[in-house]
């Protein structure tokens, strides 16, 4: 069974990631795509122009941090007891969930998920309240940074009072913390461009989409809607089957999966405010990531089921990149 190889060594997981993640960027390194250089975001729109006319070379870039991401992505869930050690199956599903997309080099949200799963892994480490403040405080800047190549992640700061209200903390200097960690990054932004002339396009980029609900989907692609509809359907029973049967879990255990939780709504808001033209599954491919590859390892029901989701993930990933 395929799932049987997410359950034994290393380097079969390992390989079987690497050869399903080729068949799926192949295509970009044989005739790579320019990458967009008019983001209003002023970090991103720094690291588009160095790669605009190096196309190959940003898609190579894109698909190693990609890799970083979802290794990193699966270290953060089984240091915190989310997954079992012995399995990679949160890095194959965040690679090829984020692998579906329109145009693969450098993107806004590849670049600011590495600064959430950062300050995902600080938040999921606060049940120690000795070391919660300096947690909290990594945790905010992160966001605050994720914020400066893509300024819709700035509402992921959010998250970070409700895990104070999760863990029960509400002493002061952790929710003062909260704002020093998201200001001083801001600051120094601020600080250089004041010193360059250029705070009137710090400003611009800071605030032209946070404040402007879109709600723009476009349905003309049937196909892809089609793709996305059956990731959607695999997540909500991978997150109900998740949730009924983590009731009899440690208290502990069920406060990091709320984390999670609290996350995917985090999502939502973010994607009300998108300029979107398919549904941007790259958002929500942390909390699909996580429930997703929990299910396919746990489901109690013949093995053939795990095999089928994990392909119905792998084919819908695999028709996106080639067929739209």
């Amino acid at each position: 069974m395929l799932v049987s190889v997410f359950k034994k060594n290393y380097l079969n997981q390992y390989l079987l990631i690497f050869i399903s993640s080729i068949s799926l960027w192949i295509g970009t390194f044989l005739n790579p795509q320019p990458i967009a250089t008019d983001s209003v975001t002023l970090l991103y729109g720094e690291v588009a122009k160095a790669l605009n006319h190096f196309p190959l070379l940003a898609s190579i870039l894109a698909y190693l941090l990609l890799l970083v991401e979802g290794l990193f992505f699966n270290v953060v869930l089984a240091k915190h007891k989310l997954v079992t050690n012995a399995s990679l199956m949160p890095m194959f599903v965040y690679v090829t969930l984020f692998s579906a997309m329109q145009v693969q080099t450098i993107t806004p949200i590849l670049i600011s998920n590495l600064f959430i799963l950062i300050a995902l892994n600080n938040l999921l480490s606060c049940d120690n309240i000795k070391t919660c403040q300096d947690k909290i405080f990594r945790a905010s800047a992160m966001i605050s940074i994720a914020g400066m190549f893509d300024s819709l992640y700035l509402y992921f700061i959010l998250l970070i009072p409700l895990v104070l209200i999760i863990y029960k903390i509400y002493y002061w200097r952790e929710w003062v913390t909260v704002i020093l960690g998201f200001i001083l990054p801001q600051i120094a932004l601020f600080l250089y461009y004041f010193f360059v002339d250029g705070l009137d396009v710090f400003l611009y980029s800071s605030m032209s989409e946070i404040f402007q609900i879109n709600l723009s989907f476009d349905f003309s692609n049937k196909l892809f809607l089609i793709f996305d509809a059956v990731l959607i359907l695999i997540f909500i029973v991978s997150f109900f089957h998740y949730m009924f049967n983590s009731l009899e879990n440690v208290a502990l255990y069920r406060k990091k999966t709320l984390i999670i939780v609290w996350l995917t709504l985090v999502d939502i808001i973010i994607l009300m405010y998108m300029t979107v033209v398919p549904f941007p599954i790259q958002l929500f491919v942390i909390p699909f990531s996580f429930f997703i590859s929990t299910y396919i390892l746990r489901v109690k029901q013949k093995e053939f089921i795990s095999d089928i989701v994990l392909l119905l993930v792998f084919v819908c990933s695999l028709l996106s990149v080639y067929m739209i």
